[in-house]
């Protein structure tokens, strides 16, 4: 199966810097860009992009997709209140075909926003594998680990359970899902369990997804009832090492920040779930990119996010850091585009994609700029961060796959999937109220 896009400006992030190509084309054979030029060979599939900009697809770094079922359920609270009075008491209720249908649901908004990876960690991981398979987008699907009761199971169930998972979806570069380890956080899981999980991975090949610095009222209980800050802690316990992907980390050190860059770890900056739950702080970013270290982006889950749109999560993520930092220079678009393409596909094990070149995988958006808001266009990458949304994505390939292009999704019945997804959330909710009655 081959496909060719015509009449395109290329983005091709590469660690020298970003290079642009405008009216060109290239053509895909089976899940490879083959061939980049100006007259390209005809394909089984065409696809004319009219000038539109063709970046490598956006990749979500972090991310609870099937909470898709709980967006806008509990607003405006504080991160304690939210988790503790509304999320995870509606949580206990989670069935399989909840997940299910909340991951379909988020699937099919990334696929329209151009999104062709993400990262999750959420219960019944494999719920979401499967409907990563069957929609034909790539995943890092993380095993949730608490300490605690879940509709999962018991505690001292859930390290056998999440080994079960990594062998029924082993981590892989050369296909869709790539099982993980998610102990959820310092101030979630016994340091025992943290060092387990750091056994296991290593056991699988497998990498490390966690939440750490959220706020400063986890990182002073964690330190009262262990002694160490979190990252000390997750370090300690063998969990911080290369590409184990940290979440948020507002309340992080300038020597934490050193740290997760010599450890290899990447920072996961999710800049709007923070601002929205006022957790206070904001990622060091600079700190950590001078120490060598990755920084991606993520969204968080649609529950404190609302949206599960990158373009709109990289612009928030320049802005928070430009006006925290009092520096204007920090973050230009080409590097936030490198950022949410190559090195987040690297860092989630999906080393072939995140990239617009011959011999890449091909998994790219094909991004509009007739819309009012995108003319003129000056800079190309400017304006795709700084003024572009996921609605401006006409097209996304995924695999070399066309699974998306102008409203219509080509793996998903999108009708069927947002249908069923309101019926679940109503029953999720609805059982969650039950029980406070």
């Amino acid at each position: 199966m081959s496909l060719r896009i015509r009449n395109a400006t290329l983005l091709n992030p590469t660690p020298s810097g970003l290079k642009e190509q405008p009216e060109t084309s290239l053509r895909i054979k089976e899940d490879r860009i083959e061939e980049i030029g100006t007259r390209l060979p005809e394909a089984d599939h065409d696809l004319n992009a009219n000038g539109s900009l063709l970046p490598p697809g956006f990749v979500n770094a972090h991310g609870h997709a099937p909470m898709t079922l709980l967006r806008g359920y509990a607003e405006d609270l504080p991160l304690r209140t939210w988790l503790k009075q509304r999320i995870w008491p509606t949580e206990a209720h989670l069935k399989p075909d909840h997940v299910a249908a909340g991951a379909r649901l988020a699937i099919l908004e990334m696929l329209a926003n151009g999104i062709t990876a993400f990262a999750d960690m959420y219960l019944f991981p494999e719920e979401t594998a499967k409907a990563a398979i069957d929609a034909n987008i790539r995943c890092l699907i993380g095993a949730n680990i608490v300490d605690a009761t879940t509709p999962e199971g018991p505690p001292d169930q859930a390290l056998k359970r999440a080994e079960t998972f990594l062998k029924e979806h082993p981590p892989r570069e050369d296909g869709l899902v790539s099982g993980s380890l998610a102990p959820h956080s310092a101030y979630a899981c016994k340091p025992e369990t943290l060092e387990a999980c750091s056994r296991l991975a290593k056991e699988h090949g497998a990498q490390l997804q966690v939440h750490a610095h959220e706020t400063r009222r986890e990182v002073y209980s964690v330190k009262e009832r262990t002694g160490k800050r979190p990252l000390e802690l997750l370090d300690d316990q063998g969990c911080l090492v290369e590409n184990t992907l940290v979440a948020h980390g507002g309340w992080v050190t300038k020597q934490e920040a050193k740290r997760i860059g010599e450890t290899g770890a990447c920072l996961v900056h999710c800049p709007t779930a923070n601002m929205k739950l006022a957790t206070g702080g904001y990622a060091p970013v600079p700190e950590v990119l001078e120490h060598g270290g990755r920084v991606l982006i993520g969204t968080d889950g649609p529950a404190s996010n609302n949206t599960i749109d990158l373009l709109l999560e990289a612009r928030q993520a320049a802005l928070v850091q430009k006006q925290h930092r009092w520096d204007a220079t920090l973050l230009p678009a080409d590097r936030l585009l490198r950022m949410m393409t190559r090195d987040a596909a690297e860092a989630l094990g999906f080393p072939g994609s995140g990239r617009v070149e011959e011999g890449a995988v091909a998994d790219l958006a094909v991004v509009s700029r007739e819309s009012p808001g995108m003319v003129p266009m000056h800079d190309a990458p400017s304006g795709l961060v700084y003024a572009a949304t996921g609605r401006d994505v006409i097209a996304t390939v995924v695999g070399g796959r066309l699974v998306y292009v102008e409203g219509s999704w080509r793996t998903m019945d999108a009708g069927a999937v947002m249908e069923d997804a309101v019926a679940k959330a109503d029953d999720l909710v609805g059982a969650a109220d039950s029980s406070v009655d």
